[in-house]
């Protein structure tokens, strides 16, 4: 009987997205951003389900009692309906006013743009010289993200400056699709080559795929057609399967396809988890309710002056995860842990204020979904970021969409923002000389 309410709360979920997204191909020819979100959980919840299921292959996690997969399904198609409450009243939100800004602050932000790109060269230079002084490690990912990182986790912000190279070469791609520029093709190429390096000491795939999938929606955006999205599953295929076979992490996995749905795609088994172990208002993993928000409302703030503000949820949950299931965690705290499991914003929500977090936490990503669209519409560059923080709503938690993936969407305002400068002292200096040509005559 649990198999056919799993199986029938799974056909809704699917059903619903893939008509959904259909529907919205034919009206507005490219995806929006509730798609995109409806997508992130076909591959994270759905097609895995399916596909280890059918492969009769072993979950991460499999809970105790099979009304845990037919309630997580369940938790999972509300807390859908309820972002897609959130995302239709978020039509309130009509657009964000044109505010006047005088010449003074685009030459500011000018300046910010050209501080940017400076920056980008630097930390390719500098973050290439560390990969080369540690190349004996370059296969142990852990441990080379551990050293960089005690490098240049002050110059970068705390990792959040670390993708930089790859916002500008977003911003110069932007430019000649848009204006058919040949120097902004070379820049974008540069930048390109530049973000590579950074990405890859980050020590995680996704900040790879990042590269290259930006740069492809990109082009979608201005050209909605549906290879673009094939190209951009399959590099994201192709860029975890060579990760995988290079990095030591998988190094002696028998099955790196299966590797690959299991640990990158597969979001089921942490909600599981997850489910068992959390009632009405919270859960007993995370040391108090709330405490995984508490922690991304402080990240910036240094731990010598905020000592309570605990850890992530994903780092809570990994460290409490691997002492209860007797997993090799390489640390004897939660303070030395260097790894973490990821999930989604819904089991984040789950896991830090209970059902009831679900619900709120629902709606308010059904708003930020419609808000991304509003700032989309005034800024076209924006739409590769927010495509991918949606997809990625359903991968990673709120903590490292806000320090890894929205600020380039914001550095990438900042510099169409600063071309304003320079496309007005142009025209300027366009008057000038007319002027002055025409005052000879």
């Amino acid at each position: 009987m649990e198999i056919v309410f799993i199986y029938l709360s799974i056909g809704m979920i699917f059903f619903f997205s893939l008509l959904y997204i259909i529907k919205n191909v034919f009206s507005i020819k490219r995806l929006n951003f509730f798609s995109w979100y409806l997508l992130g959980i076909i591959i994270s919840f759905v097609f895995p389900y399916f596909y280890l299921s059918i492969k009769n292959e072993d979950f991460s996690y499999f809970p105790k009692d099979w009304s845990t997969i037919v309630f997580g399904f369940l938790i999972l198609l509300g807390s859908i309906i309820l972002t897609y409450i959130g995302y239709v009243s978020g039509r309130s939100i009509k657009k964000i006013k044109n505010n006047y800004t005088n010449n003074k602050h685009h030459l500011f932000l000018y300046f910010i743009s050209k501080l940017f790109q400076c920056y980008a060269i630097f930390i390719f230079v500098y973050s290439f010289e560390l990969l080369i002084q540690n190349r004996s490690l370059i296969k142990n990912n852990m441990l080379l993200r551990e050293i960089i990182f005690s490098k240049i986790d002050v110059i970068t912000l705390h990792g959040v400056l670390v993708l930089l190279p790859m916002a500008v070469s977003i911003y110069y791609l932007y430019i000649y699709i848009h204006e058919k520029n040949k120097s902004a093709l070379y820049y974008f190429i540069f930048y390109f080559i530049l973000s590579l390096n950074p990405a890859f000491i980050t020590g995680e795939r996704t900040a790879l795929i990042k590269v290259l999938l930006l740069s492809l929606l990109v082009i979608y955006e201005r050209y909605p057609r549906s290879k673009y999205l094939i190209y951009s599953f399959s590099f994201i295929v192709l860029i975890l399967y060579l990760y995988s076979s290079f990095k030591v992490t998988l190094l002696n996995s028998k099955n790196l396809f299966l590797d690959i749905i299991k640990k990158d795609f597969d979001m089921n088994w942490s909600l599981w988890y997850i489910i068992e172990n959390t009632n009405l208002f919270y859960s007993k993993i995370i040391s108090f309710p709330g405490s995984g928000y508490l922690y991304t409302f402080l990240v910036f703030l240094p731990r010598n002056i905020a000592p309570f503000k605990g850890y992530s949820s994903t780092m809570q949950f990994t460290y409490y995860y691997g002492i209860q299931n007797n997993i090799p965690l390489g640390a004897s705290t939660i303070g030395q842990l260097n790894w973490q499991y990821k999930f989604g914003v819904m089991p984040e929500a789950l896991i830090n204020f209970g059902y009831l977090g679900v619900i709120t936490i629902s709606i308010l990503l059904g708003i930020i979904l419609w808000y991304m669209e509003v700032v989309y519409n005034k800024y076209k560059i924006t739409y590769g970021i927010f495509a991918y923080i949606s997809l990625a709503f359903t991968f990673l938690p709120f903590f490292t969409i806000i320090t890894l993936s929205l600020p380039i969407a914001i550095e990438e305002i900042i510099m169409i923002k600063g071309l304003k400068y320079k496309k007005n002292a142009g025209l300027l200096e366009k008057v000038r000389k007319t002027k002055i040509r025409t005052e000879g005559t």
